[in-house]
């Protein structure tokens, strides 16, 4: 059964040194050259010791190699490699497209690929924190999947992420282009807009998260008050008004909103508007609608939280 048993880790260890010696093949390159497009690197183990392995690998028939090996597979429980990938992006009518560059770290556990390997996104140029964190959560998702069937993951990981990259910066086009039409023949970079949307509820830590993430990203100022009921005030630029309304609605192509289900309403829709919410960053409150009103009190926006969160007038 120990024989068995160390057969079983060096085969692991062996497909799992493999693979990443195709990634070097495909994708090699100095980590260090800021200017290279591409590029693998073995963060852990150290090079000297994973190259090490790797010979130790290579050997291993002889009995002192195999020995050896196995030493080498206990002492080390797991691989960590860092990339650097060029993504290219079909957008428009040029043939050539564009490209961003992802930089993905891959954590490969003792008895990879049979155990799932987790995936780090450190950095994705193009697109949103909000797009990156969704992607990094498919790409898991996937990982998952290829160890359930005990499959080599990280080819097929790099080919995905090129997928879903491509995917949401066209969507991101797509609804650049549906926002142009509708705000076609209105003076959008300087008209001022605040909305009140309200949601039956908002109490997930991580969509409370994105919100704000969003929020923030598209420089909009306001509050995100959780609980029952949950209730959105921003302001800012008309169109990132828009752009934030949207993604709070949800659809296939913006990732952290609630979709049709979760009776969102945006009830105050006032455009143009005068700017009236103090200045800083949007922020989360406490689930006491009390600190909500107090800051409509006295931002002089009494009258419109009787409205679109009381929801009677007067």
């Amino acid at each position: 059964m120990a024989e068995d048993d160390r057969e079983e880790k060096l085969e692991l260890l062996r497909r799992a040194v493999d693979e990443v010696d195709v990634l070097q093949a495909i994708y090699g390159g100095s980590h260090d050259d800021e200017d290279a497009a591409s590029s693998v690197r073995v963060v852990s183990p150290s090079p000297s010791h994973f190259e090490r392995l790797r010979l130790l690998l290579e050997d291993g028939d002889s009995g002192a190699s195999a020995a050896l090996a196995t030493a080498a597979a206990v002492d080390v429980p797991q691989l960590d490699v860092d990339m650097r990938v060029p993504i290219g992006l079909a957008l428009g009518e040029e043939e050539d497209g564009n490209s961003c560059g992802a930089t993905i770290q891959f954590h490969l556990p003792s008895g990879y690929p049979e155990n799932a390997a987790t995936i780090a996104l450190i950095s994705l140029d193009a697109l949103r924190r909000s797009y990156r964190d969704e992607i990094a959560k498919k790409l898991n998702e996937r990982a998952a999947e290829s160890a359930a069937s005990s499959q080599e993951a990280m080819l097929d990981i790099i080919d995905y992420l090129k997928e879903l990259v491509s995917h949401f910066v066209e969507c991101d086009a797509m609804n650049a282009a549906d926002q142009t039409v509708v705000n076609e023949g209105k003076d959008t970079s300087t008209a001022w807009g605040r909305r009140w949307i309200w949601v039956h509820h908002i109490t997930n830590t991580s969509r409370c998260k994105s919100i704000v993430e969003e929020a923030r990203e598209l420089n909009l100022r306001g509050y995100l008050k959780p609980g029952y009921p949950g209730i959105v005030l921003i302001e800012g630029n008309g169109v990132d008004c828009d752009t934030f309304v949207t993604f709070i609605k949800g659809n296939k192509s913006r990732p952290g909103g609630f979709g049709r289900n979760w009776g969102h309403h945006v009830r105050g829709h006032i455009e143009p508007a005068e700017n009236v919410l103090p200045d800083g960053e949007f922020r989360e409150l406490d689930e006491d609608l009390a600190v909500l009103a107090n800051i409509c009190r006295d931002c002089l926006l009494e009258d419109e939280f009787k409205e679109y969160v009381l929801q009677h007038k007067g």
